[in-house]
């Protein structure tokens, strides 16, 4: 027994467990993928063994809390964010066992004081007996079970689980005769299937087969001989569809039913389409993956005695439980299977839903709903207005904005009553964070350990990291094209112009960011900005065809039927009738809550995004450039604006008719090339702007100052430029690790000087942003990325006084971060057209957690490095290769270290994300999943050094090279690979590149070399 528990707390149990924990995780997504949501919920995430794992994972972490004295003062830092992890873990047991979430359907007008549960379950109950059974039921689990009501005598058998039933009509030799009308509603031909002995209402009349009392039936059929007739209600006609031909139907007489023929009365016309005899309702069972709101169903029996009645139950997961009533040998049971009503302690009353669209297109801005909240036990009364991540908190019930019905008169709410689950978890994330944080702090701790361990093995021999850069210079090049001269552009571009938030700035500097948020260049063909927004505005007849949005997605492309890039506004808005082909996706894809859109979905919502910044470009909605001299706090107007109202009718005047005058100037320069008129009518534009927005419109100084901040693109320039230099500086110090005798002295002194030169532009770049923004500049994710980067690089100038390898790493480190930051440019917030899914902690998680991968990539590089200098050891060289083995880890466990408390931050962060836009911090998607497997995966690689048996520097560096592949699945194959709201293809196969065979391959070969070499020659430091 002591043995055992000795087994448990060790730290080889603790990696077996995470081990575990991680390959339970990524089987569940592939199942997920395969069989759907619930199989993997009930076989893996809700199962009592996935759920032992980790309760066995914190047994163990406390246990080696006290094994590993981390109560010690010089270890609080490790206590703080171990501890964590279990303030984590009972933060989410809270929230899976006492906490639920539901749902609130909502039209306009309407009040409400119930929400209704997110998962459906059943419900039995009798005079004696009330039962509900919460059980996640699925095709490939579900099995027959038995529900005994020993007070009545009863029994329930749940025999049978219909996934996405649908009811279908089977032919039988005892049956009913069924119908089919296509009636026509609208416009448009809906179809209705009609039973025998069931009479329906279609359009405000009665149908009716063989029903036997005849006045309850407008429209009656009857079955005689095999054959139907139908009895006309009042006179009418019937119409032969393709020929045109009429016969008449007198009133009460009785005719044989001709198919697909128009029967056509003064109230209705419908078409009979089909019939059959005899057949029998029966429910079968779709495609069972990726269904939302489908109909499932549970089929039994009740039996009492030696009676029994059998039961179909359904759910659609959206509405309200039916609840069924059977009467069994004196005994009255009632029974359901769907959504569960949950009373609330207060009324919900939605007074108006709001629905902003993007002018043109008309597709989806913004949505909210406007809410009145009445509480009488509280006496209380209030109205709030909820939009994506402005949540109504109230009395522990969280509402947000999840949806909204098609009609736009109504709104879904997604509801969370967490009790204490979701401040326990936070209070893990924030002490998980600090401990972190403070651990890379702590002199007394591992990472300074490496640090200082490191800086005095320089110097015995320098050894630095490689990794390959690319600098290739992207020439552009002007083609002839329709275009404002650069100068007059120029003049333009010195207007003031005014976004949404109330920021002032130039249009060179708005074209500028309109024209990154629409193809992501700085330039076009060799035009700058302000000549292709102008242009846009002057001569839109040629620049609707000019390919200049960018749409990357290839679902998108194919959708559209093109096969490249970039985009004109004519490719996707058919410029003669306006109709919009992205119209009915982007419509379907707003309309579903954030937690349901896939990667098809936000592609589509991205791509709509920047064709609506063209459209608004194209038609001035821009141009707020005239302010109000009545209202200064008013959002400045746009040229023409019919609402503009002021006391200076002169100054109307000017703000209806200046902007026509301009462009009809522009035209007429075009051709005769003198501007002077253009010229003049600016200048009249800039005095009443200097006159009427004064208070608003920012100094000369800082005008200028952001005017250079933006044509220079500091931060975007530099990535290239620091990793060509950090690439030289690591060849070089490479290059002395096989030739002592290669000093490169001087060449390494002039790129540690250009470093140097780089980091001060760096500084430049921040400052200028602090400047103009007016708040420090790490206010959002790329401002965090740019800032962190700028850390990196400080740090290895003040710590590498005697190394350049830690210099050239962090050189490097920072090339990576501010590509990162580039590679998915943050769209500016100043034309407000961000979807509202965007929030800040969206942008944070995003950053931080993508900044993670260039720690762990460099990780990985390290490893691979070290395997391939393990593999090259001979008796003659292992000397000469063992200290820089043995730096090259230890740098490659800093990299680690920071890379893992990133990717761990990072992960949370995602969950308080998506907690404060839809009310839910974990829901095993496959993304989190594999992020979380991916924390899993290198906490494991980060303890290797403690495990017996995998102590030493092959076991971590061979982990670490092998454990990025993780973050590969992360990044990139849960996108093409699993289903689920993150991903591209719904788990379609998309064929793996053979690139990735071979480094596959290669890194095999290598690996087997090196624990060969490695074991031959007995290498057992560390």
């Amino acid at each position: 027994m002591k043995r055992l528990i000795q087994a448990i707390f060790s730290i080889s149990f603790m990696g077996g467990l995470l081990l575990a924990f991680a390959l339970s995780m990524a089987v569940a997504t592939f199942i997920e993928n395969d069989f759907g949501t619930p199989v993997a919920q009930k076989l893996i995430y809700n199962s009592w063994w996935f759920e032992a794992i980790m309760v066995l994972l914190i047994i163990n972490l406390v246990a080696n809390i006290f094994q590993y004295k981390l109560y010690l003062r010089k270890k609080w830092s490790l206590l703080l964010f171990h501890t964590a992890f279990i303030l984590i873990f009972l933060g989410a047991a809270v929230t899976r066992y006492i906490s639920f979430e539901g749902i609130l359907h909502l039209r306009e007008n309407e009040t409400k004081n119930y929400i209704l549960s997110d998962k459906p379950i059943v419900k039995i109950k009798t005079n004696k007996d009330s039962i509900e059974i919460h059980n996640q039921f699925t095709a490939y689990t579900f099995k027959k079970f038995t529900q005994d009501l020993k007070n009545q005598g009863v029994k329930i058998i749940f025999e049978k689980f219909i996934p996405n039933a649908q009811e279908t009509l089977v032919p039988a030799e005892v049956g009913d005769a069924f119908v089919q009308v296509a009636v026509f509603e609208s416009g448009k031909m809906q179809h209705y299937w009609l039973q025998e002995n069931k009479s329906q209402i279609l359009k405000n009349k009665i149908f009716a087969i063989d029903n036997s009392d005849k006045t309850k039936a407008d429209i009656h059929i009857k079955k005689q001989n095999d054959t139907l007739y139908i009895q006309a209600y009042s006179n009418g006609i019937l119409k032969e569809m393709q020929t045109g031909n009429t016969d008449t139907l007198i009133e009460g007489n009785w005719y044989q039913i001709e198919k697909n023929k128009l029967y056509q009365f003064t109230d209705i016309r419908f078409v009979i389409t089909d019939w059959i005899l005899s057949a029998q309702k029966r429910l079968i069972s779709t495609d069972m993956k990726h269904k939302a709101n489908s109909i499932n169903a549970l089929q039994g029996k009740i039996i009492k005695g030696e009676k029994s009645i059998a039961f179909t139950l359904k759910s659609n997961g959206s509405d309200l439980a039916e609840v069924q009533t059977f009467n069994i040998n004196g005994t009255s049971i009632q029974l359901s299977y769907g959504l569960k009503k949950i009373k609330l302690p207060f009324k919900i009353k939605l007074k108006k839903f709001e629905l902003k669209r993007y002018p043109g297109s008309g597709s989806p801005s913004s949505y909210s709903s406007i809410v009145e909240v009445f509480d009488k036990q509280n006496k209380k009364n209030f109205e709030y207005k909820i939009y994506m991540n402005h949540v109504l908190d109230y009395r522990g019930y969280r509402f947000f904005q999840s949806s909204y019905d098609l009609d736009e008169k109504g709104s879904i709410l997604s509801v969370n009553h967490d009790a204490w689950g979701t401040g326990l978890t936070y209070l893990g994330y924030l002490l998980m964070a600090l401990g972190m944080l403070w651990s890379l702090a702590n002199i007394n701790g591992r990472f300074r350990k490496l640090i200082n361990t490191n800086k005095k093995l320089h110097q015995t021999r320098t050894i630095s990291l490689l990794i390959l850069f690319m600098f290739m210079a992207n020439l552009s090049f002007a083609q002839q094209h329709k275009v404002i001269p650069q100068e007059q552009a120029h003049e333009f571009g010195k207007l003031f112009i005014q976004d949404n938030s109330g920021r002032v700035k130039t249009i060179n500097v708005f074209a500028s960011e309109i024209l990154r948020k629409m193809s992501r260049k700085t330039t076009w063909e060799g035009l700058s900005p302000e000549q292709v927004f102008l242009g846009i505005i002057v001569n839109s007849d040629y620049w609707t065809k000019v390919p200049l949005i960018r749409i990357s997605d290839k679902k998108v492309q194919e959708y559209l039927g093109i096969k490249k890039k970039y985009v004109s506004f004519s490719d996707v808005v058919d410029l003669q009738t306006g109709e919009y082909r992205l119209k009915s996706v982007v419509n379907k894809a707003y309309s579903k809550s954030p937690a349901q859109r896939d990667m098809f979905d936000k592609a589509v919502i991205k791509a709509d995004e920047r064709i609506n910044i063209f459209y608004l470009a194209f038609v001035g909605q821009f141009l707020h450039i005239f302010p109000n001299p009545d209202h200064s706090q008013e959002l400045w107007h746009i040229p023409g604006d019919t609402k503009f109202q002021t006391k200076d009718t002169l100054y109307k005047a000017f703000v209806k008719d200046i902007f026509a005058h301009y462009y009809k100037t522009v035209k007429e320069a075009e051709i005769t090339n003198n501007w002077q008129k253009a010229d003049s009518i600016l200048t009249m534009i800039k005095t009443v702007q200097q006159k009427y927005g004064k208070s608003v419109i920012p100094s000369d100084q800082k005008v200028r100052a952001e005017e250079f901040y933006t044509r220079t693109a500091i931060f975007e320039r530099l990535f290239p430029l620091y990793g060509t230099v950090g690439f030289i500086l690591i060849t070089l110090l490479f290059l002395q690790i096989f030739n002592p005798k290669w000093k490169f002295k001087i060449p390494i002194q002039l790129l540690v000087v250009l470093i140097m030169v780089f980091f001060a532009f760096h500084t430049l770049g921040l400052g200028l942003r602090w400047y103009i923004s007016g708040h420090a500049p790490w206010s959002d994710g790329y401002e965090a990325m740019v800032y962190i980067s700028w850390v990196l690089v400080l740090a290895g100038l003040i710590f590498t006084k005697n190394s350049k390898m830690g210099l050239a790493a962090t050189t490097l480190l920072s090339s990576i971060m501010l590509l990162v930051a580039h590679l998915n440019w943050m769209d500016p917030t100043i034309t407000n057209l961000v979807p509202v899914l965007k929030s800040y902690w969206l942008s944070i998680h995003v950053s931080v957690i993508t900044a993670s991968y260039g720690f762990l990539g460099l990780s990985a590089l390290l490893g691979f490095l070290v395997l391939i200098l393990m593999a090259l050891q001979t008796p003659n060289n292992y000397h000469k290769l063992k200290f820089s083995i043995k730096e090259l880890s230890q740098v490659n466990e800093i990299s680690l270290i920071v890379g893992l408390y990133l990717l761990t931050i990072g992960t949370f962060l995602g969950g308080v994300w998506a907690n404060e836009s839809w009310g839910r911090y974990w829901g095993w998607d496959p993304k989190e999943t594999w992020a979380l497997i991916s924390v899993v995966i290198y906490s494991f690689v980060a303890h290797i050094r403690l495990i017996p048996g995998l102590k030493g520097y092959f076991p971590l560096n061979l982990s670490a090279a092998w454990s990025y592949w993780v973050i590969m699945m992360t990044f990139f194959g849960v996108n093409f690979y699993l289903s689920g709201m993150h991903s591209y293809a719904k788990g379609d196969p998309v064929p793996i590149p053979s690139f990735v065979y071979i480094i596959a391959g290669v890194m095999l070969i290598v690996s087997i070399l090196a624990y060969w070499k490695n074991k031959q020659l007995k290498i057992t430091e560390q």
